[in-house]
């Protein structure tokens, strides 16, 4: 968001198609969307990011290879109790 003298307020969006977490990431987007929307002439009151449509990455399984691995630990570090596996 860019509010400009006078409170004219002019909003741009971006969305990326991937899931991201990297905030050096959100930095560059946020700091290329901001130069190429800044009308440079006018002076700026206010400039906003957000972030949104923001969720939790999916929860991993152990995989097999771990578990022929004996590591017998789960994703959360508790060890794994499972029994009756034929």
């Amino acid at each position: 968001k860019l509010r400009y003298k006078g409170f004219d307020t002019r909003t741009h969006r971006r969305s990326i198609p991937v899931a991201m977490d990297d905030p050096a990431v959100f930095k560059s987007l946020a700091t290329r969307l901001f130069a190429t929307s800044l009308e440079r002439e006018r002076p700026v009151r206010l400039v906003g990011f957000r972030l949104g449509d923001l969720e939790d990455p999916p929860t991993r399984q152990v995989t097999l290879q771990r578990f022929e691995e004996g590591s017998g630990q789960s994703v959360h570090g508790r060890e794994d109790r499972s029994e009756g596996f034929e």
